[in-house]
């Protein structure tokens, strides 16, 4: 039983690991792309156009960000109400969030 429930939470970790991975890869492509986008114009246009382009790539890249964020935002809520409806449903009482455990492990 607890073999198995260590399997569980070391397979959740890693799980965890890896979508952190992937998303920080992500979130640095929305960086990298439009500055890579802006040097290039810069270059191409000559002049003070990439001092101009970079700034507005990095604002750019951050609109991205965001848009990045309220969609992962978006996807965790429709995922928490359906878990609520389905707890509702099968009449099991939502525990309540408590993270003074991972403040102690911090």
């Amino acid at each position: 039983m607890k073999d198995e429930r260590l399997k569980n939470l070391e397979k959740q970790r890693d799980d965890h690991v890896t979508k952190i991975f992937w998303a920080g890869l992500q979130i640095a492509g929305l960086f990298a792309l439009p500055m890579v986008v802006a040097i290039l114009i810069g270059l191409q246009l000559g002049g003070n156009a990439k001092w101009i382009a970079l700034p507005i790539a990095f604002v750019f890249s951050w609109i991205l960000v965001i848009r990045y964020f309220n969609r992962v935002s978006k996807k965790m809520k429709r995922i928490d109400a359906d878990i609520a409806a389905l707890r509702t449903e099968l009449d099991i009482k939502t525990p309540k969030q408590s993270f003074d455990d991972e403040q102690d492990s911090l």
